[in-house]
């Protein structure tokens, strides 16, 4: 090889290794680029992370937007910014928060309409975008009393999204710093705010809740009193109805024919039927309003049964109903409210012979637990219809369909009964089939045996 050859070689060589050396850089640069990008997505992680553990530990929403708005200056490094709330009643932004510099009580005065009127910050509501005002001096559509407010040359509005509707805006500017605002903060930004409006839109919807819950309870309430109010109100009348009717039944005034008689044995049945009405709305307003006590003693169940199966047989001869009794052998004594427990096996038998059609059968089981006895009636009536069966409880509630017309009722018996189950500890359901009858059951906690030496011990009844 001469020297020009070599020379040539030399040339071709020292030209591929600058184009190496090229390639190398830009690999370089390309692999610090993505490592810089891996490494803000890590942090954009680990800040989302962080604001949704923080956020989660507080059902607070001041709290919350305290968190969202370090996460804005803290996290992504800006050094103001404020959230504005959506208000979908008044359909404006208006409340929130605002980080340290901020001067809050002048921004919460203001209220920006979520119109062409709202300018900059209605439009990212509106449209759902970000919008990056780098020099508010010659920018259009902005909010003069807000920038009045705040000052600032270049700021970032982003809207908090959260399944496809806008919760508010957080509004982020370096008027402090003077600083520019990079497009990576911008990015930060967006991915926070997204996380964001998450948090701040399930504590929305717990408050919502929560206020909810109360009026619920305070209508309530209202209604109960009313009840109780018109209830007492109607109870004196009815008494002098009813003492009225059977002076004449008993031809106290004077004598009566069999048509008077009659008219006035229907007045006195509706009488009696008006008066446990009033009774049962009584029970079920007191015992929702916490207003009865249950007065325990010790009892044996089956003869409390058996009592009231004793006082309905006659009615159940007159409809030709079959009643059976099926106790068990040895029954421990039960320390419950005698009173209120045989008013749940009334309403429970008094539905069955209600329902039960002529020549049928109505059985009443008690069976020994292990840790419970449970109480069953059953009938061999038009059964409940499978769409009725999760409202057989409500209050007021009456069975529809042909089977059911013309039984009456106040659609009170079962939602008292299940009260009186539930303050005794004890559970209540029914198994039903259309055109197979029903069978209520309920249990009641047996009480140990130490407890209910204690009591001996003390005195208790037994």
């Amino acid at each position: 090889m001469d020297e020009n050859q070599l020379k040539r070689v030399l040339a071709r060589t020292q030209k591929e290794l600058k184009e190496a050396r090229k390639q190398l850089r830009n690999w370089q640069k390309k692999s610090e680029t993505s490592s810089r990008m891996l490494a803000e997505k890590i942090d954009e992680l680990v800040m989302s992370h962080h604001i949704l553990s923080s956020t989660r530990q507080t059902m607070n929403l001041e709290d919350r937007l305290e968190i969202i708005l370090k996460g804005v200056t803290i996290g992504v490094g800006f050094d103001r910014a404020i959230i504005l709330l959506v208000d979908e009643k008044e359909k404006v932004l208006t409340d929130g928060m605002g980080s340290e510099g901020i001067p809050w009580k002048r921004i919460q005065a203001i209220r920006v309409p979520l119109t062409k009127e709202g300018g900059i910050l209605a439009q990212a509501v509106l449209k759902k975008r970000t919008y990056h005002i780098k020099n508010a001096s010659k920018a259009e559509d902005l909010n003069p009393e807000i920038l009045g407010a705040l000052k600032a040359r270049s700021f970032v509005v982003t809207p908090l999204v959260t399944g496809g509707s806008v919760v508010g805006i957080i509004w982020a500017d370096n008027s402090d710093s003077g600083r520019p605002i990079k497009k990576e903060a911008i990015g930060s930004l967006i991915f926070l705010a997204n996380q964001a409006a998450l948090a701040i839109r399930n504590i929305q919807l717990y408050i919502n809740l929560e206020e909810a819950n109360k009026e619920l309870v305070r209508l309530s309430n209202i209604k109960s009193e009313f009840v109780s109010t018109v209830s007492h109100e109607l109870r004196t009348p009815l008494t002098s109805i009813k003492e009225g009717v059977l002076l004449v039944l008993d031809q106290t005034a004077g004598k009566i024919n069999d048509t008077q008689k009659r008219c006035l044995t229907i007045a006195q049945q509706e009488v009696d039927r008006l008066a446990r009405i009033i009774n049962n709305l009584l029970d079920i307003s007191r015992i929702e309003a916490g207003k009865v006590e249950l007065k325990k003693r010790w009892v044996n169940i089956a003869e409390l049964s058996k009592e009231v199966l004793t006082s309905l047989q006659s009615q159940a001869k007159d409809k030709g109903i079959h009643l059976r009794f099926e106790p068990p052998t040895d029954l421990p004594k039960m320390y419950i409210d005698p009173d209120r427990i045989k008013e749940v096996f009334i309403n429970l038998l008094g539905n069955a012979l209600k329902f039960t059609l002529r020549r049928g059968k109505i059985t009443l089981r008690i069976e020994d637990k292990k840790d419970e006895v449970e109480v069953s009636v059953s009938d061999t009536g038009p059964g409940i219809p499978a769409d009725q069966m999760d409202k057989i409880f409500d209050k007021f509630h009456q069975v529809e369909g042909a089977s059911f017309s013309g039984t009456g009722g106040t659609g009170l018996g079962l939602p008292i009964a299940q009260k009186i189950i539930e303050m005794h500890q004890g559970r209540i359901w029914v198994k039903s089939r259309l055109g197979r009858g029903s069978r209520f059951i309920f249990t009641l906690p047996k009480d140990s045996q130490r407890t209910k030496a204690r009591r001996q011990k003390r005195g208790g009844n037994i």
